[in-house]
């Protein structure tokens, strides 16, 4: 009786996860999001959020539309604290580690991007700036900065220990960042040498990108 009890609640757990999956469609509303529907996505996540409060899909969306940035964070906070196997886990770091290069809060930014890279080092947001058989050149991103003055100033600091480095607008969310990039690599074995050491000696975060990674790509 007991084992037939088990298998009962069983199946009502996973039929409930199924039905709850048909009715939240978190990557349409993240469509809709994106073509600027926004009092739409309002209007449904509020239902959606009424249902389940704690979805962590719908949470990011929650923390996209939410105007204060101090409560953006906190929710994106909570999703990869609460949720860390969640697939919006690194979705909700990344737009942390986002919006702090954007405010030039240089040392949260890269606390952040180490969290990324240690905790979901497969994560689609880090790949996408590595190996890639259609792309011949690589770098190391070692900072971006909302002001071109202080993204000028950390390039001299670094240069002054020898390294050779180039700075280069970026458009991150129709916003202008200044990155400090190191000289081309033709093979990603030599830029991810050039980041061990300079990460090493500096105790810096950075990412390897490419030369068609100059305009950031979306994510969800």
């Amino acid at each position: 009786m007991k084992k037939m009890l088990k298998y009962f609640i069983t199946f009502l757990f996973f039929t409930f996860l199924a039905f709850a999956q048909k009715d939240i469609n978190t990557q349409k509303l993240l469509n809709e999001l994106n073509n600027g529907n926004i009092d739409y996505v309002k209007k449904e996540l509020n239902t959606l959020l009424k249902k389940y409060p704690n979805d962590p899909g719908l949470l990011y969306i929650k923390a996209r539309i939410t105007e204060n940035a101090n409560e953006a964070i906190k929710i994106y906070n909570e999703i990869y604290i609460k949720y860390p196997k969640s697939e919006w886990a690194d979705d909700a770091i990344y737009r942390v580690y986002q919006y702090y290069s954007i405010t030039d809060n240089t040392k949260l930014a890269e606390e952040k991007l180490k969290l990324l890279k240690t905790k979901y080092p497969k994560s689609q947001l880090l790949e996408e700036f590595k190996d890639n058989t259609n792309k011949k050149n690589y770098y190391v991103q070692l900072g971006a900065f909302s002001s071109q003055e202080r993204a000028q100033k950390f390039m001299e600091d670094l240069k002054e220990s020898g390294f050779n480095l180039i700075l280069k607008p970026k458009s991150i969310e129709n916003k202008t960042l200044y990155t400090v990039l190191s000289n081309k690599f033709t093979k990603l074995t030599e830029a991810e040498k050039f980041q061990k050491n300079i990460e090493s000696k500096f105790n810096i975060a950075s990412i390897i990108i490419t030369d068609q990674n100059w305009q950031q790509k979306n994510f969800k």
